[in-house]
């Protein structure tokens, strides 16, 4: 059987986080289809593959909030290539996945730095892209650049960006045509983001079924959404943190705005009451040419029944939020959420605020207890953006199942799967003696492959 590779192609918006979510989690049970998802940490692949071929990774904004120097550039970049080729190497299934943002960022020349490096591993590749309508887009991409923080601009400046022609996150023309010139037209599959147009109204049975493995009964798969939108009064106040506090300052991280060199937990908007962001976008004559014409393009990829509609011109201007309409109660439910999560967070000990570093980026996570503590230890390492592969446990009855919507493995089965440095375990059970005892009688080493954690 021939080994082939897809390459997932993350288009901004179009449920990129969602897919690499629901393979990593599941990355077992994909397994037994002879799907495989790399186990590496960070699981979105942007750092650790679509870097490797960036002729400018230091500009990536990962790399730029650790503040690496060139060497420590170089050092990571040769972990990554040699953890690829060991992934490529003994590889035994059918199916090897790969899924980054930033790939569609990538010039012409570095997509051909990328098949260069794969084609001596695979005997076929495909490319995988999701494009989103224009009208749903672009309200999406203002809202996703203001969320990060990386642009500082107004709402109306930023609507202007997005009608640069030269903008990969809208202008899909700019990423497809590269990948079909270096890879072949027949290898890149172009599909609508349109919920009426995925198989089952879902996201991720289109995405199996477009990559040839529709067959996978996704009931007993954990799905996952992830990077979801905020609301139009979050979007606004962000805005205006964006423009006073924007997060880049003379080309470098501004040490004036917090949070700086760390995530943004803009989820907790999402805990406040806010209204959708929605824009009603009103088109110049000139921009709606321009589209039209990126939509000419994209349509000869699409299926006959879900092609893009053409957008109309307008002498109306768009009409954004103002900063003067977000109520008062959004203000103070929102500083009310902060002070939770910073309650949260002292909570969470030094030692879970240095798991990452102990586990490493490349070790699958299990919980050992299926039980109150291991539900506990699940919290601590989603507060950590952590995420556990399954939980682990002797009880018959469990094993084989779902518990808090993660498969429940037996100990042999996990042992037979993995190599010891491939996997890590939390011991989340008051049996933890008993736990212990079995790992280390199965060769497994306190803090290199399990930790106990005391939470019941």
């Amino acid at each position: 059987m021939k080994k082939k590779l897809i390459i997932h192609i993350g288009t901004p918006k179009t449920g990129t986080t969602s897919i690499q979510n629901t393979l990593y989690a599941s990355r077992l049970s994909f397994m037994d289809y002879g799907l495989y998802y790399p186990k590496f940490l960070p699981h979105d692949h942007i750092y650790g593959f679509t870097s490797l071929f960036k002729d400018d990774p230091e500009n990536l904004i990962f790399f730029r909030q650790k503040d690496l120097k060139s060497d420590q550039m170089n050092e990571k970049q040769t972990l990554y290539k040699n953890n690829w080729i060991k992934e490529f190497e003994t590889f035994q299934g059918h199916c090897f996945i790969i899924s980054a943002e930033k790939l569609s960022e990538l010039t012409i020349d570095e997509v051909r730095k990328v098949k260069n490096f794969v084609e001596q591993y695979f005997e076929e590749i495909e490319i995988i892209v999701y494009v989103r309508p224009f009208n749903a887009l672009i309200p999406s991409a203002i809202q996703e650049s203001i969320k990060g923080g990386f642009v500082s601009s107004s709402f109306e400046d930023l609507f202007r960006l997005c009608m640069n022609d030269k903008n990969h996150w809208i202008f899909y023309s700019n990423s497809i045509k590269s990948w079909i010139n270096i890879f072949g037209r027949e290898s890149v599959t172009v599909r609508p983001f349109n919920k009426k147009a995925f198989k089952n109204n879902d996201l991720i049975d289109d995405f199996l079924e477009t990559i040839g493995y529709g067959e996978v009964d996704t009931r007993k798969i954990k799905k996952f959404t992830g990077n979801e939108s905020i609301g139009k009064y979050s979007v606004t106040l962000l805005s205006k943190l964006n423009q006073r506090f924007p997060m880049l300052k003379n080309g470098e991280l501004n040490k004036e705005r917090g949070l700086v060199n760390s995530w943004v937990p803009t989820y907790i908007f999402s805990s406040v009451h806010d209204e959708k962001f929605t824009l009603d976008i009103k088109y110049t004559i000139s921009d709606a040419e321009l589209l039209n014409k990126e939509i000419d393009y994209i349509n000869e990829y699409l299926p006959q029944n879900h092609r893009f509609d053409y957008v109309k011109s307008s002498n109306e201007l768009t009409v954004f939020p103002k900063i003067e309409e977000i109520p008062i109660n959004f203000y103070v439910d929102l500083l009310n959420e902060y002070h939770k999560e910073i309650e949260k967070y002292l909570k969470v000990d030094e030692f879970y605020q240095d798991l990452f570093d102990l586990i490493g980026f490349n070790k699958s996570i299990f919980i050992w207890g299926a039980g109150s503590a291991g539900i506990k230890v699940l919290n601590l390492l989603s507060k950590l953006n952590l995420t556990v592969s399954g939980f682990i446990d002797s009880d018959s009855r469990k094993i084989g199942n779902f518990f808090h919507d993660f498969r429940v493995f037996a100990p042999n089965e996990v042992f037979l799967k993995f190599k010891k440095e491939e996997v890590f375990f939390i011991v989340g059970s008051s049996y933890y003696n008993e736990i212990t005892k079995e790992l280390v009688d199965n060769g497994f080493k306190e803090k290199e492959n399990y930790i106990v954690k005391h939470i019941y």
